[in-house]
């Protein structure tokens, strides 16, 4: 029944992604264990009786935490697999983007390569610093919304969302591209911002800005808060994977 296959997806969402088809079998066995205890099967169970069933096992995110066996986290089970993910794809997409702008930065300067290599690494240090911070805190601010989001009025069956149809589904390719944009985006406006101009090349090579760096280095907190907006946003397409309005 539609209805059951919606607990078991509400519930499911909320649990690490390795453990979701294991405990889906579970919950499907257990709801037709106790549709039989009262004497009717899956296929001739009527809405009514389902929802009791629905009821005794109790709200989605109240099942879900009796199978993680803590209530709450910094950044629960049911993001952690996420966190990691887009914390893995944030750290890269900082070193390709500092290895791309410090590969064009060695060929165009004269500075020694030793100076070159230093800046990179204190850069990737820097820079993967805040990336860890950011994402960290965007997932600590999920959770903490997704806790507090739990209602306080009693739960009824009949209120849970419909599985989304695969057309509505986000691939994981979007996001990742998303972040991967942001990324670049702070990297290059805050580190490399003359690379953005016209470059000419011939035995007098020259590069002219678009940009005024001291005018650029005004608006540096405006474009952190944008590329952790951005983070924000590609985080929680990865997380629900749906569309929504």
């Amino acid at each position: 029944m539609d209805l059951i296959n919606r607990y078991i997806y509400a519930v499911t969402q909320k649990l690490p992604e390795s453990q979701r088809a294991d405990i889906e079998k579970e919950l499907q066995g257990l709801v037709e264990d106790m549709l039989e205890d009262r004497g009717v099967g899956v296929e001739t169970a009527n809405m009514e009786e389902v929802e009791q069933v629905l009821l005794e096992l109790g709200p989605p995110w109240e099942m879900a935490a009796r199978y993680r066996g803590r209530e709450r986290y910094l950044i629960g089970p049911g993001l952690i697999n996420s966190y990691w993910s887009v914390l893995r794809i944030v750290l890269y997409s900082i070193a390709i983007a500092l290895g791309i702008v410090y590969i064009i930065d060695f060929f165009t300067s004269t500075e020694p390569t030793a100076e070159k290599l230093l800046e990179l690494l204190v850069s990737l240090l820097s820079v993967g610093i805040h990336g860890f911070a950011w994402v960290t805190v965007i997932f600590a601010f999920i959770e903490y919304r997704g806790a507090r989001q739990v209602p306080n009025d009693p739960w009824k069956p009949s209120e849970l969302p419909a599985i989304p149809e695969p057309a509505a589904r986000i691939k994981p390719i979007e996001p990742v591209l998303g972040i991967l944009f942001s990324v670049l985006f702070f990297v290059l406006f805050t580190f490399s911002i003359n690379l953005i101009g016209v470059h000419r090349f011939d035995e007098n090579s020259i590069a002219i800005p678009v940009f005024e760096q001291a005018a650029i280095a005004k608006y540096l907190p405006l474009i952190w808060l944008l590329t952790a907006f951005s983070i924000f946003n590609e985080a929680r397409k990865l997380i629900t994977r749906k569309w929504t309005p």
